[in-house]
């Protein structure tokens, strides 16, 4: 640069060589061996120059704009590093978060299926157990108990299901209906747990998805290389104002020169070289204020194609991931919530559980009871047989005994009357008065005499009833 303490044949923007401009001919050299002549009205040319030259200073306003570019782009790169190192440590621990929701979700849908699958084998057994009392009371609606055991004033026809309690039997399906209600209700209302746990899920596998869209983290800034190009046009167009500062001032001071009478000649052949380096270097004053507006529509067009592209798409993965950690938060709170449910189920599940294997053993001693009622008529009826054999053979000995006792009154009949007739009419009557006395007569009668305990029935009747219960197989349960 030249100076008016320093003056030299070279143009102040020759120093500007390591920021070469856009064009190889923007900037040249204002050197020469020969001097240009000065020229009649050199204060005017200066006054031109000056002019010129303050109005290239308007490209400070320029250099702030490209000094804020180069500041917001360092801000963004120091930013683009912590929100990616964020965003990085986040979706891992995202994945593992949602990894870890979809297998406690996998648990409560195998605990529901557990208890589905063991309800599902419980019902199957209580139709088993029902179809089997069913099978137990059609047989016992099939058996007429036989007349030979109703009173005399029971006119009615019964049969074995007529002694059979319906009160226990309705008592004992209306509790299975109602735990079975309770069961499924259960089961229906942790089923709407389970849902919105999917749904909760789904949202996050969506957030997931979203994130899938953005390009991968990269662990250098794909932005480094354009903000250093940044900070080289930054510093170039620095360079330029200056230069074009400096301009400004060795215009004022050449002016302030020419106001001072020059008389000898070394003075007068400095003043010439001055004005000769001022001349060449405002015509690059131009080119200079082109450049500096070139690069700074260079720096705007790599902020707007490049930077902030990828700034924004950084700005959006954040805003997902805010999206995100909400997401998360309801899952948190949901997550107590169905955890609960699921003790509140699996408690639930086991008391039901157990009220259905006691409603299954109390239908399997119904079944048990009236099996062991059938088969206890089945005995009754050769009890009753038992105790008419045993009446026969106690009337067959009374019918002997009857027939000896009534041999033994015709023999002593037989004899007393004989005694009478030889005897008699020599003794007096009162004498002994049984003298003349018949046999006693003897009655065999129950010491406690009851009721028929037969009733009017035919005993016959109860002899083909007992052959045929010994030989039917209609009923034959193990």
């Amino acid at each position: 640069m030249t100076t008016l303490d320093n003056r030299s044949n070279s143009g102040f923007f020759s120093a500007m060589g390591s920021h070469p401009p856009p064009s190889s001919e923007a900037f040249v050299p204002s050197h020469d061996s020969a001097l240009p002549t000065p020229t009649n009205d050199p204060e005017g040319k200066v006054l031109g120059w000056l002019v010129k030259s303050k109005q290239s200073l308007h490209s400070v306003q320029l250099c702030a704009r490209a000094n804020e570019l180069v500041s917001n782009s360092r801000s963004d790169l120091q930013k683009s590093y912590a929100l990616n190192a964020r965003i990085s440590f986040v979706t891992d621990s995202y994945r593992d978060q949602l990894q870890f929701a979809v297998e406690v979700n996998t648990q409560l849908k195998s605990v529901e299926s557990g208890y589905r699958e063991k309800f599902t084998r419980q019902i199957r057994e209580l139709d088993d157990a029902e179809a089997s009392l069913s099978l137990v009371l059609d047989d016992l609606k099939a058996v007429k108990v036989d007349p030979v055991f109703r009173s005399s004033d029971q006119e009615e026809e019964k049969h074995l299901i007529d002694f059979v309690d319906d009160s226990a039997i309705e008592g004992l399906k209306n509790g299975l209906r109602g735990v079975i209600d309770e069961v499924e209700a259960s089961h229906n209302k942790f089923m709407e747990t389970i849902s919105a746990f999917d749904a909760d899920i789904t949202r996050l596998k969506a957030v997931l998805t979203d994130f899938s869209t953005f390009p991968p983290v990269l662990s250098k800034s794909p932005i480094i290389p354009h903000v250093e190009q940044l900070e080289e046009h930054a510093e170039a167009i620095a360079g330029l104002l200056e230069s074009l500062t400096r301009h400004y001032d060795q215009c004022c001071l050449a002016m302030k020169e020419l106001e001072i009478p020059v008389v000898d000649p070394v003075a007068a052949a400095e003043r010439a070289e001055m004005l000769s380096v001022l001349e060449t270097d405002g015509e690059q004053v131009d080119d200079a204020v082109k450049e500096i507006e070139e690069r700074l529509a260079s720096m705007e067009n790599s902020v707007a194609t490049n930077i902030a592209p990828y700034m924004e798409s950084l700005n959006n993965r954040n805003q997902l991931l805010v999206k995100a950690f909400m997401e998360f938060d309801v899952l948190q709170n949901n997550l107590s919530v169905y955890l609960v449910d699921l003790s509140s189920f699996e408690y639930n599940q086991s008391e039901f559980a157990m009220q259905m294997d006691d409603k299954l053993s109390e239908m399997d001693g119904l079944r048990a009871f009236y099996e062991t009622f059938r088969k206890a008529y089945r005995a009754m009826l050769q009890e009753a047989d038992r105790r008419t054999r045993m009446q026969e053979k106690r009337n067959a000995v009374l019918k002997e005994a009857m027939a000896k006792l009534q041999q033994i009154d015709d023999e002593d009949a037989k004899q007393r009357e004989t005694f009478r007739l030889e005897q008699g009419q020599f003794l007096p009557t009162d004498i002994w008065p049984a003298l003349t006395d018949t046999p006693p007569k003897y009655v065999f009668s129950e010491v406690e005499p009851g009721y028929n305990e037969f009733g009017d029935g035919s005993m016959d009747n109860l002899k083909k009833t007992v052959l045929h219960e010994s030989s039917s197989n209609v009923y034959n349960h193990n």
